[in-house]
């Protein structure tokens, strides 16, 4: 019989598989089976994407009762956390440090063991190992409550092992290649710089006599020759720049600057015949000649290749286009997308706000409302003028007029979706102020109210929205037409939908004024 066959064998492995017990938390289970079960369920081996923050936080919060249960101390060893630095919530008035949201009985609020501040329950649902003095301690430490930072910040979450700095030698590599390229630019501005004024004495020369006309070009021929050695015609098979062989329909050109073989296809555009005064003109900067320039080489033009080009005036091209001013375009687009950003942020804060207001009214955060409100709708007036100066501008080609026609419809959509919920808080805010302000002066204001039982306040909302919408009509007829012009039925169809629903709400609004709308 084998030693695995005997029944003191069978025991032995019974046993064995009776004291198992989980490497990451200790905690006991009863075979194999079970142990895989628990460190895939508990502690998440079975998920490969172990990466994933949301995930980390899910499974921590998973397996935190098994955790804290398994880890609780006994009684002969008692655990008491430091909690001087925590803070004391008070209710109806602490924030969740992270989402912000009042704290009360039925948001519960938790104190995080390692910093101390308030958060709610789904934001304070994380746990890591401290010491009695609330300090991150992962071999001694106790389970405790933490928020998310805590537990991202803690030592060796974002450590990444041995790193090694290249950036030394990336700097060595990129500078040598850096003076290389300076160097070439170098040689090639001090051939273009000998070659203009050279080809300028030899234009002057020609200009004084009847046989040195004749020659010109021989002798400007011969002077490129000079300015650097040519490649040899039967040492060069195919295109420099392109690699295409040459035959008898692609000819063998040099380049003037460098003095390589070069095709002059049009495909590639490899090389081309410049005037020479375009590339004067390009390069202004550089030390050349002008004493009769334009009088006496207006004909003359030279081939350089691509390369030389892009070398040479690259650079030169781009510190132009930037010292251009703005187009107006772009321009008002920047003030519209500043505008648009203050729009986005205020707006959330004054709906919170309201509903605040709504549930327990209080005076002075109706008097922020309705300064938060006013601030709101003067940006609004600023984004609906900077579209109208948007709608203005005449755009040079069929490329900004594409960009115009995007910028206009993204803010007809940004006014539409974004004014709905403002115009809702008219009523309220109305209704909260004519209740809580009792001074005289508000009284006084009522009963110098309108025939229609509005106070001025009250009217010169109304009269704000009515322009608003009157605007918004403007805008959204605009693009009614232009969607009807190109054959684009399903939004026009949409565009008139929303057409109508700006007519109810500026009759609406043109009731409630009744005499006092606008003349």
């Amino acid at each position: 019989m084998d030693a695995a066959d005997s029944p003191g064998s069978s025991d032995n492995s019974r046993k064995l598989d009776s004291e198992l017990s989980c490497p990451v938390c200790a905690q006991t289970v009863h075979d194999l089976a079970r142990l895989n079960e628990h460190l895939d369920r508990i502690h998440g081996f079975g998920d490969v994407s172990h990466a994933d923050a949301s995930r980390t936080s899910k499974q921590a919060s998973m397996s935190q009762n098994t955790v804290e249960k398994s880890f609780r101390p006994t009684k002969g060893n008692a655990f008491e956390l430091k909690r001087d630095h925590w803070i004391k919530p008070i209710w109806g008035k602490s924030r969740c440090r992270t989402c912000s949201k009042k704290l009360n009985q039925a948001r519960e609020a938790i104190n995080c063991r390692r910093c101390g501040e308030v958060f709610c329950k789904n934001h304070c649902d994380l746990i890591i190992k401290l010491n009695v003095n609330a300090e991150y301690d992962p071999l001694q430490g106790e389970w405790c409550k933490c928020c998310t930072s805590c537990f991202r910040n803690r030592a060796g979450y974002n450590e990444f092992g041995v790193a090694f700095d290249k950036t030394s030698v990336f700097v060595e590599l990129r500078g040598s290649r850096i003076e290389d390229e300076q160097l070439r630019k170098l040689q090639l501005e001090n051939r273009f710089i000998r070659l203009a004024n050279g080809i300028r004495q030899i234009s002057n020369q020609a200009s004084k006599s009847m046989l040195a006309s004749i020659r010109k070009y021989t002798d400007i021929n011969k002077f490129e020759r000079s300015v650097i050695p040519w490649t040899p015609d039967e040492a060069a098979f195919a295109c420099s720049l392109c690699s295409k062989p040459f035959t008898l329909a692609l000819r063998k050109h040099h380049c003037r600057l460098c003095g390589k073989v070069v095709c002059d296809e049009s495909q590639t555009n490899c090389s081309n015949q410049v005037p020479i005064m375009s590339l004067i003109r390009a390069a202004s900067d550089l030390p050349i000649s002008t004493d009769f320039l334009e009088t006496n080489v207006e004909d003359v033009q030279i081939r350089v290749c691509s390369a030389c080009v892009r070398t040479l005036f690259k650079k030169r091209k781009f510190m132009k286009e930037i010292s251009l001013p703005e187009p107006s375009i772009l321009r008002i687009y920047d003030g519209m997308r500043n505008t648009a950003n203050v729009i986005l942020s205020i707006l959330p804060k004054v709906l919170s706000q309201a509903e605040e207001i709504s549930s327990a009214p209080n005076g002075p955060e109706i008097a922020l409302l309705t300064r938060m409100r006013r601030k709101l709708l003067d940006s609004f007036s600023v984004y609906d003028r900077l579209t109208k100066q948007m709608l203005k501008i005449k755009p040079k080609n069929s490329a900004e007029e594409r960009i115009q026609k995007a910028i206009v419809a993204r803010a007809s959509t940004l006014i539409q979706e974004n004014m709905l919920p403002l115009r809702s808080l008219t009523s309220t805010a109305g209704t909260k102020n004519s209740s809580h302000e009792t001074t005289p002066e508000s009284e006084r204001s009522t009963n110098q109210g309108y025939g229609n039982n509005l106070s001025i306040r009250e009217v010169k909302e109304y009269r704000n929205q009515l322009m608003v919408l009157k605007e918004q009509k403007f805008l959204v007829e605009n693009m009614v037409a232009s969607a009807s012009k190109q054959r684009k039925f399903d939004e026009a169809e949409i565009l008139n939908e929303n057409l109508r629903e700006l007519n109810e709400q500026s009759e609406m609004i043109a009731r409630a004024l009744g005499e006092e709308g606008f003349r």
